[in-house]
Parts: C-alpha cells; structure tokens; sequence
C-alpha cells in the first residue's frame, strides 16, 4: 500500500465578500428563511443520496417495515446514525411511521428506483 504524503500549504488570504444590503429587517428574514429552505432540501437530497448508496431503500423495499436496530442490523451500520437517517427521511415524506409497532416504511407510492414519489412529485 502506497502512503500518499500531503503537504500543507497556507491558504490564500480571502477576498472580502460584500454584505448583502437589505431594505429593512424584514427582507432579511426573508432571505434567510429562503436559504434556510434551500439548505434543507439540499441536506435531503444529501441523505437520500446516501439511503441509496447503503441500500437503505432496498433493504426497507425488500424486507417492509422495520425499526432502527432491525434496518441497522441488516445493512451492518450503526444504529444511531440509522436513527437519524430514518428521521430526516421521514421529516422528509420519503417514510412513513407506525408508532405502535416502531416501525418505518415506504410509502405505497414511493419508487424505490428513482427515489421519488410516482404520484405528485413535490418540488
């Protein structure tokens, strides 16, 4: 196995980046509640993305509902990280949740192959 040696170079000084001008406070909660929208839809797509390289979808596809330490378990991954995985997808719409039994599932009309749902895709 080869060792790759990295060298540490100092970064380069940053430009100075202008500060947004807003018109009153208002228009900056707008904004940042736009961003803050974005953010978290890039974080889902981020974490769906990742579902499907671990095979977290296959896996709820192939086996149905299941709670955390089950999905865990067969996709050998820690269950904690599982957990919130599982949360952010169901925040998400992407799971749905059956609280007497514990157990997250897809829903009836999510395509396991595209990861969107088949009906009414939401933007």
């Amino acid at each position: 196995m080869t060792r790759r040696i990295i060298e540490w170079s100092e970064p380069a000084p940053a430009a100075e980046s202008p500060r947004p001008e807003f018109a009153d406070r208002d228009a900056a909660v707008v904004e940042l509640e736009a961003l803050r929208e974005r953010a978290g839809r890039t974080l889902i797509q981020l974490l769906t993305s990742v579902g499907d390289e671990l095979g977290l979808f296959q896996d709820l596809a192939t086996n149905g509902p299941s709670t955390s330490p089950e999905l865990a378990t067969r996709t050998n991954l820690d269950e904690a990280s599982v957990s919130e995985w599982l949360a952010a997808m169901l925040a998400a719409g992407n799971l749905e949740y059956d609280p007497m039994c514990h157990r997250f599932s897809l829903p009836s009309d999510f395509d396991v192959e595209s990861h969107a749902a088949v009906e009414g895709e939401s933007s």
